[in-house]
């Protein structure tokens, strides 16, 4: 059995230095202008709202239901600092709902 683990654990550690050569290649850009987070955010809030919300209505774990909030606190600030009426007024809906279910 432990004979399996530490082979396991050979092959990962393996395909994760190959992992790393592959990706010394690539070029990362890190960007500190805000006019580039409103284009990327009008692309995923949608997802953003169907995932948190997702695991806001299913779990009761605590630890997974402060990160949801801290999430969706997170994309409120956002979509309000950019004035962006849909995404803020669907957060706050949702919100809402799972606030009344909550109470029920």
């Amino acid at each position: 059995m432990n004979c399996l683990f530490f082979e396991k654990k050979k092959k990962k550690k393996a395909l994760l230095k190959d992992e790393k050569r592959r990706n010394k290649s690539r070029i990362y850009y890190s960007s500190k202008r805000v006019q580039h987070v409103k284009p990327m955010f009008e692309v995923i809030w949608m997802p953003i709202l169907a995932s948190v919300f997702g695991y806001l209505q299913e779990s009761d774990d605590p630890s997974i239901v402060s990160l949801s909030i801290q999430s969706l606190s997170s994309a409120i600030r956002i979509a309000s600092i950019f004035h962006m009426d849909l995404p803020l007024n669907s957060y706050l809906f949702q919100l809402n709902s799972i606030l009344k279910k909550k109470e029920d």
